[in-house]
């Protein structure tokens, strides 16, 4: 590790853009996902599989990969699928370090901030680290700003093509 400072408040307003840019792509991203959930639940197979539309991302993410797996009728959509929902799940990690961790130091010579967060264990609480630099946070951004319309597409092609 290399010349660590403590993140001074003053600071924290030079992430705001880039934060905001992550956590309002992944408002646009959240909605595709949905409705791709809710289009593959309405088949009577995937009711088999859950009785209730999942609510966590983690979860839906989840529904999705086993449903195109396992109901034939969904098979063509199963390598996208696991494609996307991988994309998901990385920039999750991201998104959840920024939403619920704040900004705990900054490391000179690699340029990371290190976003720190407290999470329930089973009889302890533990403590979580995202490390991330500026340029990281922009691609951030970017990626989960394509990958809300690459879910998008995703969902409508799974409505158009008549399995639901």
């Amino acid at each position: 590790m290399g010349t660590i400072i403590e993140f001074q408040p003053w600071r924290v307003s030079e992430l705001y853009p880039h934060i905001g840019k992550i956590m309002t792509q992944w408002g646009f991203l959240d909605f595709p996902v949905r409705a791709a959930v809710a289009a593959v639940h309405s088949l009577p197979a995937a009711k088999l599989i859950e009785q209730e539309p999942p609510r966590a991302m983690s979860r839906r993410l989840r529904f999705l990969r086993k449903t195109t797996r396992k109901i034939p009728e969904l098979a063509s959509f199963t390598e996208r699928t696991a494609d996307l929902c991988g994309r998901v799940a990385k920039f999750g990690e991201i998104r959840d370090g920024l939403a619920h961790g704040y900004p705990s130091f900054y490391e000179i010579e690699s340029g990371t901030i290190a976003f720190m967060r407290l999470d329930s264990g089973e009889t302890t609480h533990i403590s979580q680290e995202l490390r991330i630099t500026i340029p990281e946070l922009i691609g951030a951004g970017s990626a989960i700003e394509w990958l809300a319309n690459d879910f998008g597409v995703l969902a409508h092609d799974i409505l158009d093509s008549g399995v639901v």
